[in-house]
This record gives C-alpha cells, structure tokens and sequence, in this order.
C-alpha cells in the first residue's frame, strides 16, 4: 500500500545524485554492518537527513543533535520509528551539511598521518 509514496528509481547517475539527496526527505541506510559509509557523507553534503542502523562509522559520521535517528537493531519497527521521527521533526538541514564539510580529504589525510607518526617512531 505504498506505493503512491515510495518510489524505487534503481541506478541514478553521479552528476544527478546531489538533486536527488536535496530533494529527499531523508536516507535509510539500515546495514547490519559498515566502514565508512560514503553514501552518508554525500548525503549530509545535500542536507539530507539520515536514519541508519548505528553500525561502523555511521554515529561519528552523523551530527552530534542527530544521532538520536540511529537504532542499534535492524527490525522493521525500529527503523519505521526512525523515520517517522524524522518526518515528524523540525530538522536544520544545514546541520548535515556543516558536518560533512568536516570530513574533507586534507582532513582525512592529516589524521591519518598523525597516526602514523605515533605508531612508526
């Protein structure tokens, strides 16, 4: 019975993805396990909005006012609550967006090497 409101696209081309992550009301991303899941960063870089399983990566990933939208199960009920809280919620987009810019590959890269440092004297 939802099929007037869900709407299974398939493949999207990269150079379409951003409009389609703006336009959303949100990503579930419901994964039993995970890294670093690129599919929340480039989400968050859109402001949208994610529900997800708090898997891997996923909670430092997220904007610490939004990690309230992971569930630790994977249950159909636990996630259906997640997204009705967040399609009930005045949620700042910007949020997302000021998040992901943090994950930048210079960043990334400075982090690393300063494992690295400590590790190889």
């Amino acid at each position: 019975g939802l099929s007037d409101r869900i709407h299974l696209l398939g493949e999207i081309k990269n150079d379409v993805l951003p409009r389609y992550y703006s336009a959303a009301d949100g990503l579930v991303l419901a994964s039993s396990s995970e890294g670093c899941p690129n599919v929340v960063l480039e989400a968050m870089a859109c402001g949208c909005p994610v529900v997800a399983t708090a898997v891997g990566a996923v909670p430092d990933l997220l904007p610490p006012e939004m990690r309230g939208l992971l569930t630790e199960t994977r249950s159909s009920s636990a996630i259906g609550e997640k997204i009705d809280e967040l399609l009930t919620a005045d949620i700042d987009r910007e949020i997302y967006v000021r998040r992901a810019r943090e994950f930048d590959w210079q960043r990334t890269a400075a982090g690393i090497e300063r494992i690295f440092e400590r590790l190889v004297p």
